[in-house]
This record gives C-alpha cells, structure tokens and sequence, in this order.
C-alpha cells in the first residue's frame, strides 16, 4: 500500500488496490486508519473486482501506549480485529505493544512486561475467536523501547500461549537491532508467519546491503510458508517522504519501485523454493 498512498481512505485505497494487482502483486496489505475508518462494503468490492487478498495491519495511536493505557489499547485492537473480519481478512500484524514514539526514557520494565502480556492474551483469544492471527511486529528502537528484536517478541508470544498470536519480521528493522539475518529465522521458526522486505534504506530490495541469501536461506531452513510482503517507499510518491523520512529523493517512481521489488521477491523466493 504504502508504494503508492501515505494512509488509507477509500478513494486513495482503490488506487492501491489498482496499481498493486496491476502490478501482478497476489495480496495488498491494508494499514488500517488510526480512527479504523474504512468504509469495509467498498473495500470488499475493490478487492473483488480485482482478484486481490487482503491483509491488514495497525499502530496504536499514543492515547493508546499499553504500558500506560492498557483498557484503550484493548479496546482499539479488538474494533481493529472486528473490522477485519467484517472485512473477511483473517490476518492482522502489527506493533500490539505500543505506540511507535512513545518513550519512557527507560528500558522495559516488569510491570509494562505484565501489563502487555496481559493486553496481548485478551486481544490474541479474541482475534482467535473469530479467525484472526495477530502477529506481532518488532520494531527498532527509534521507534519503541518495548519489542525490539525477534527474541523478544518470541518471549511474548510463549508466554501469551494463545495460537492465535504469532511473529512477524520486517528486514529494516532487522538490519538495526539483530546481529544477522539468519539466526532471527530460527529463532521465530513456527511462530513467524509475516515478513516485510524492504530494503536497508528503505529502497529497492537487492540494491541495498542486506545479505538477502542469508536471509531466504534462513525461511527455507524453517519450512517458512506466509506471506512475503513488500514495504518499501519511495518520496516520490505523493505525501509519502514526510510520513516515512525519506529527505533525499528516490530514484524511483512509484511503480517502478514497486515492478522492480516484485520482481526480486520473485526471484528469490523461487530460488529458495518458498514459491
């Protein structure tokens, strides 16, 4: 989604939905609106037009920090869970723990590991209840002090125990917070169910510096079976450099970036067998 649009409405959504099936992408992963304003009949019908799955994902807004305010966080995520289903998805990753930006000025402590484990179980036995798999999405730490690595999202997910509850990795923030690209993999193993792939700048995957082979290495050697997603950007797509701090202008347009990156995913995917 975001190769195209900055946020989600129903008229920047169905250009999305265009560019990525006429793209030849198999599935648009929708970032649902912080107020989850989606307009879910119209959606249903865009995707329908074009053959395209959906996944969706969601960042808590600050009002809704857990280690602060646990009640609202849950709340948001289960109207978050319930808008998927009524939108027939039966995935929703994302950053559970948090607000991305919001900062203690400390590490994460006993009582915000409680409270989170607490908010995660609610929200991951509800999501189950009706189909849904969250997947919980560590992020690096310019952006949180609560999950920043495969390990600790792993810690979460076990001590939650709920099926519905799983991991997903993002290889731009991997490329920050884990020492390799391999050992992360094995780490998350059956729990990991979502991947972003995004290059080291956010860029063009392949045209970056992450060891992309010991990346799909590391998927094949832990029979990964989900979805590989693009998340990459590029500030030539309207409204998009200030949303995702891309000061200097990318050499690539929107769909170019987009063909391009697909066409690598492909590549890989093939030659690690995960197609």
């Amino acid at each position: 989604m975001l190769s195209w649009i900055p946020a989600w409405t129903r008229q920047d959504g169905a250009v999305a939905i265009k560019k990525a099936a006429e793209a030849g992408f198999d599935l648009l992963e929708i970032s649902l609106p912080e107020d989850l304003d989606v307009d879910v009949a119209a959606l249903r019908e865009q995707l329908l037009a074009t053959g395209l799955e959906a996944r969706f994902s969601v960042l808590l807004p600050a009002s809704c920090h857990v280690p602060l305010h646990p009640e609202r966080a849950l709340t948001h995520l289960k109207a978050a869970i319930d808008l998927v289903s009524r939108a027939g998805g039966d995935f929703l990753g994302g950053v559970f723990y948090g607000s991305i930006g919001v900062f203690s000025g400390a590490a994460r402590t006993p009582r915000e590991t409680e409270t989170i484990t607490g908010v995660l179980r609610q929200a991951a036995s509800f999501a189950t209840d009706r189909g849904i798999t969250l997947a919980l999405e560590p992020v690096n730490r310019y952006e949180t002090y609560l999950v920043t690595s495969a390990a600790e999202a792993v810690e979460f997910i076990r001590e939650v125990a709920t099926p519905g509850l799983a991991l997903m990795l993002d290889t731009f923030h991997m490329n920050i917070e884990e020492s390799n690209f391999y050992d992360p993999l094995l780490a998350g193993g059956s729990h990991l169910k979502y991947v972003h792939l995004s290059g080291s700048d956010r860029g063009l995957p392949g045209e970056d510096h992450i060891p992309w082979d010991e990346f799909f290495r590391g998927l094949a050697d832990i029979g990964y079976q989900g979805d590989l997603v693009l998340e990459s950007f590029t500030s030539q797509a309207p409204g998009l450099a200030g949303k995702t701090s891309l000061w200097r202008r990318s050499p690539y347009a929107p769909d170019e970036l987009a063909a391009a990156s697909l066409r690598f995913m492909r590549r890989k995917a093939g030659q690690y067998g995960l197609n």
